[in-house]
């Protein structure tokens, strides 16, 4: 078992233990509070009992076999009517306009053991995995995130987050039709493939190395998917927030200049080959900028590690779509004025702040490393490292002044104070509205480092800003800030266009690759029946 599996392994232990101690509790009472939660509750078993209906589950079987369930648990009289604990099927979330019409009515019913049963019956009937379907209702609700007694209390009124949370699951599963995404992904798995996540490019290999997940969000979040393995989602960035800052030398050399020597160093026998792991043995050296290398130069600069957050467009484990908030590392560089490399650049190449390895997947062009590089307003692209000991160390700015340089929080909702130590990875939770609600309402500036709001209104042209805008004074969030940005971006257009910008470039990129393949896999059939039936 890889580490990869090792933290899937704890991922889902933790969830089962939550998901053990809820149903405990639900045995002895418990109950769900919010009016919310409870309409969460009645949509998902809801959708349950079509799904088992259409299975050929009969309604008075079913509310049968739910009360002999609770029965046989605790021996007390019951009653279950399905009709106090599920939504009509004219609802398909739950909007404003839903709690409205509820706010009022006693139900649908607050007690949480019959929805967990009901739920379980009818995963059963229709041969899916119960513990996946009842975790799926609990994380739409406030319970699921208190499980440990270690989330902040939220206010009463989280109905901004609430609406928002529906709004971007509705967007998402928009897109996800309107591309026929289901599609685009079964072609993907029919194919050998693999993303590169910096370039948002989809590449046909020889090695068979993408790391299918049914669903990203369900039954687990995941939180360890190798960024050069993982599963291309159409996304768009919302955040961009600092992890670490630090002042340090580098070596740089046109990229250009380097390529030619590549060969000459793996062949050496002294530097690992791509696809010998990212980090160099102890009997190796990296190699990425020589430190004797002739046209070598060296600046001075700040290095800067973030994670993106993006909303991505995922299969929900339901056989459906929506939406997910995505953690994905960055690295930027910033040269002083003066320098031919003046200016902030992304590093392509390259995910921890190191940045003095090779990614583990080698050149598509030649078989080469992939290292660390910044590309020039020029066009030029140079490769850098870090100089050794350069690091200053009172320059130094950390997230987290007691941890690891590159660690981030996976999941600070349900798991907060959690950390993955590996920068490479990716993680997911859903786009809740505990989730949205943390990334967009907190406080994320790094010393003189600001976190970047990628839809705040200084990154667009007004004229295009300002279409279809409500009075601010009408909006959800009308304090401004990134919540506020990002309800703009839905009122303005701009979201469902990146998106589907996004969703289109897949949809091509995979139509490219299936017409490739399919022509090259013809052409060698031809070529074998000419073999033998000539």
């Amino acid at each position: 078992m890889d580490d990869r599996d090792a933290k899937r392994a704890e991922i889902a232990e933790r969830d089962l233990a939550a998901l053990r101690w809820w149903q405990a509790e639900a045995e002895r009472g418990a109950k769900l509070g919010r009016r919310t939660d409870r309409l969460h509750a009645a949509l998902h078993l809801a959708e349950a009992w079509q799904k088992a209906k259409a299975k050929g589950l009969n309604k008075e079987r079913f509310q049968d076999m739910v009360l002999e369930t609770m029965h046989s648990t605790h021996g007390r009289t019951e009653s279950f009517k399905l009709a106090n604990y599920t939504l009509p099927r004219k609802f398909s979330e739950v909007t404003e306009g839903v709690i409205k019409q509820y706010k009022t009515r006693s139900e649908p019913s607050q007690r949480l053991e019959p929805y967990l049963i009901a739920i379980t019956i009818a995963a059963i009937h229709c041969g899916a995995d119960p513990e996946q379907w009842k975790m799926d209702m609990l994380r739409q609700t406030r319970l699921w995130h208190n499980s440990r007694n270690n989330t902040k209390a939220l206010p009463e009124d989280n109905r901004g987050y609430e609406n928002l949370a529906v709004l971007l699951n509705s967007l998402c599963a928009e897109i996800a039709r309107r591309h026929e995404l289901d599609n685009a992904y079964a072609a993907i798995k029919a194919m050998n493939c693999r993303w590169e996540m910096i370039q948002d490019r989809l590449l046909a290999t020889d090695v068979s190395c993408m790391q299918w997940l049914d669903s990203p969000i369900s039954p687990h979040y995941a939180n360890c998917e190798y960024f050069e393995e993982a599963v291309p989602y159409p996304s768009v960035e919302l955040l961009r927030i600092p992890y670490l800052v630090v002042e340090t030398g580098f070596r740089l050399a046109p990229e250009g200049v380097l390529r030619p020597l590549d060969a000459a160093a793996l062949a050496s026998g002294d530097h690992l080959p791509p696809g010998m792991g990212i980090t160099n043995l102890s009997s190796k050296t990296a190699y990425g900028v020589p430190a004797g290398f002739p046209g070598v130069s060296r600046a001075s600069g700040q290095l800067t590690y973030y994670r993106e957050i993006h909303l991505c467009v995922v299969p929900d484990g339901r056989g459906g779509f929506g939406a997910a908030l995505q953690s994905r590392p960055r690295v930027e560089v910033s040269f002083p004025e003066g320098d031919i490399w003046a200016g902030t650049h992304q590093v392509n190449g390259a995910i921890d702040p190191a940045l003095g390895n090779g990614l583990f997947y080698a050149r598509h062009a030649d078989g080469g490393h992939v290292w660390p590089t910044v590309t020039l307003s020029s066009g030029e692209v140079w490769r850098l490292q870090p100089e050794e000991d350069t690091w200053i160390p009172e320059s130094l700015t950390l997230r987290d002044p007691g941890g690891a340089e590159w660690e981030f929080d996976a999941d600070p909702v349900a798991a907060p104070g959690e950390v993955v130590a590996e920068p490479w990875y990716l993680s997911f939770t859903g786009a809740t509205p505990l989730h949205l609600r943390h990334w967009l309402d907190g406080e994320w500036a790094l010393g003189a480092v600001n976190a970047v709001s990628c839809f705040a209104r200084e990154r667009f042209a007004s004229d295009r800003y300002d279409t279809d805008l409500p009075p601010r004074r009408e909006m959800l969030f009308p304090q401004g800030g990134p919540s506020s940005d990002l309800e703009m971006s839905l009122h303005n257009g701009l979201m469902e266009e990146a998106l589907d910008t996004s969703a289109a470039q897949l949809s091509r990129q995979v139509a490219e690759l299936q017409s490739t393949h399919r022509s090259a896999s013809e052409r060698h059939v031809q070529t074998l029946l000419k073999k033998w039936l000539a």
